[in-house]
């Protein structure tokens, strides 16, 4: 539409009509006037669409409760969780089994007679075997649970570093789209 030559009439104020170079120039201008509009309107349409694109992003943000754009932006740094204590378990069960240990070494001493146990002291000795063995059991369980734990943190703390990173790269790429929109 922009290099159409149609004419358009125009009546002189003498009531006589202009002559026909007269009309081609006036025609053409009015054309070039068109293109100019038209290119003059994208524009336009370019920068409101960027507007109504930050709009709708800020409502958006702003209706999820928004997030701290200057700690987004700062340099994200991991800290690794800290780990809980293996060592505390150790000390905690430790004393018990010792204490088991030697009832156990204890009783045995006291109930042998000739180097053997009659059958119903063997049983009570076997329980409290079996009760040092219950404890360093549970010890080895703990600490095997508590080491999992602490794996589990770590990579709890790693995946959400990794979100934050990518959610900071994901914000300067919309920032660098709008203003390059904002440029145009």
């Amino acid at each position: 539409m922009c290099g159409d030559s149609e004419r358009i009439k125009y009546s002189h104020p003498n009531g006589g009509r202009r002559n026909q170079s007269a009309l081609r120039k006036h025609s053409f201008s009015r054309a070039r006037r068109a293109c100019m509009a038209a290119a003059v309107s994208k524009s336009h349409l370019l920068t409101i669409g960027a507007i109504a694109c930050l709009s709708c992003i800020s409502i958006f943000f702003s209706f999820k409760g928004g997030f701290d754009l200057p700690q987004i932006v700062q340099s994200e740094t991991y800290t690794a969780p800290t780990p809980q204590d293996v060592e505390q378990i150790r000390k905690d069960y430790l004393p018990l089994i010792k204490s088991a240990d030697s009832d156990a070494k204890s009783y045995h001493k006291a109930k042998l007679y000739r180097s053997r146990l009659s059958n119903q002291h063997a049983k009570a000795y076997k329980q409290l075997l079996e009760k040092k063995q219950k404890l360093q059991s549970e010890m080895v369980t703990k600490i095997a649970s508590v080491e999992n734990l602490n794996r589990e943190a770590v990579a709890d703390a790693k995946a959400s570093h990794a979100d934050a990173v990518a959610l900071r790269d994901n914000l300067f790429v919309v920032l660098k789209v709008l203003a390059h929109l904002e440029r145009v």
